[in-house]
């Protein structure tokens, strides 16, 4: 529960599931830079897509890996859990902190998967 006393809605990937009335009075600051733009930083907004540069990079360091660590993602989205089935194929020890299942479950150990959050 909230300190509020309510319970939140947290997903298995950390999102908390927020109503559409929440953003009523939500405004999307303008770019500093350019001045007519969108202020946009540099992640990967739902629904959006990696730069190529981006996922090639993210590609050779999940073949040059030695192991890979998990956090707070349910690797739903494919450009996340190939990573993963990269560093698996290789062979490489793979663990993972996460609340709820993930689509990367079935190619981490047991004793590698830590359900907690990544804050506690």
């Amino acid at each position: 529960p909230h300190p509020g006393g309510e319970a939140l809605d947290v997903r298995a990937d950390g999102d908390a599931h927020l109503a559409h009335e929440d953003f009523r009075g939500f405004c999307v600051p303008p770019c500093g830079a350019c001045g007519s733009g969108v202020l946009m930083p540099d992640v990967v907004f739902f629904g959006g897509t990696l730069r190529p540069e981006v996922r090639e990079a993210a590609r050779r360091a999940a073949e040059e890996a030695s192991s890979l660590l998990i956090l707070g993602s349910s690797c739903q989205v494919f450009s996340a859990f190939q990573l993963v089935q990269t560093v698996h194929r290789r062979g490489r020890p793979i663990a993972m902190v996460n609340i709820g299942p993930t689509r990367a479950d079935p190619l981490v150990p047991d004793p590698l998967r830590f359900q907690s959050r990544c804050g506690d």
